[in-house]
């Protein structure tokens, strides 16, 4: 956590030796000012209010810094249960989720069923670590005959619902998602490579836009795959019963 409340209530980054507040509960926290890892706000109990949170690195603090300070670390609480999360990042109408480590299916629906009840949720992901490697994403518009991940990704990518961004350091990938009724997993596809600096409302909505109509043509691929495995099973299976009738009345002939 890297922001806490003074006595004031306004919101101030760690200190060394200074205690404050955490905007989520209220308890006291203390400051991390240490040389090993980037300088946060920790409860005194070392346990995070937040049951999604989780120690942060680098690589997510990186992220938080590319946004105007007021958008970082937003609370967001259920009028109705009362459950209070921060999110990592929240503008211009979407919730962004920095992940760099693997969490596990449960967690991953907890926060898009609590998130995108506010706004939009989309992921932004530490390549690095979700695929097993080498990895490699192939452009929707590459000449290639198939354009997929030829690696597979780690389990728990499959049970994203929400847009997913792969930070592949420098540039980042928006990634469509389909069952892949042929070889029964998920295939992932890139549909759009942008530099960091365009992640802006315009272009995060720009390139849904695409993701949209790549999705829609995707399900119309798909749909077409399916009804031509059906008819062939079908096929196959009307030719399977005319062998046995002959088998049949072959048996019966020579009884």
């Amino acid at each position: 956590m890297f922001y806490a409340l003074n006595e004031d209530g306004e919101r101030i980054k760690p200190k060394p030796k200074t205690r404050a507040f955490c905007p989520g509960c209220n308890k006291e926290v203390i400051s991390k000012c240490g040389k090993q890892v980037v300088w946060h706000w920790a409860h005194l109990n070392l346990v995070d209010c937040d049951s999604f949170h989780k120690p942060m690195t680098k690589w997510h603090y990186d992220w938080q810094m590319k946004f105007p300070e007021e958008n970082r670390e937003v609370i967001f609480t259920d009028p109705e249960t009362g459950e209070r999360h921060r999110a990592d990042v929240c503008i211009d109408g979407f919730i962004f989720e920095f992940q760099h480590s693997q969490i596990s299916c449960r967690e991953i629906e907890s926060r898009e069923k609590f998130y995108n009840r506010f706004s939009k949720l989309i992921w932004i992901l530490d390549a690095h670590l979700w695929f097993k490697e080498p990895y490699c994403l192939i452009s929707m518009n590459s000449p290639c005959e198939q354009n997929h991940v030829k690696a597979r990704p780690k389990p728990s990518l499959d049970n994203f619902d929400s847009p997913i961004i792969l930070d592949f350091g420098g540039s980042l990938e928006l990634v469509l998602r389909h069952y892949c009724y042929c070889s029964r997993w998920y295939v992932y596809s890139a549909i759009g490579s942008f530099p960091v600096e365009s992640l802006t409302k315009e272009g995060i909505e720009k390139a849904l836009e695409i993701k949209r109509r790549e999705d829609e043509k995707e399900q119309q691929r798909q749909e077409q795959w399916r009804i031509g495995a059906e008819k062939q099973r079908r096929e196959k299976a009307e030719k399977e019963a005319e062998v046995i009738e002959l088998l049949k009345k072959y048996h019966q002939k020579n009884m």
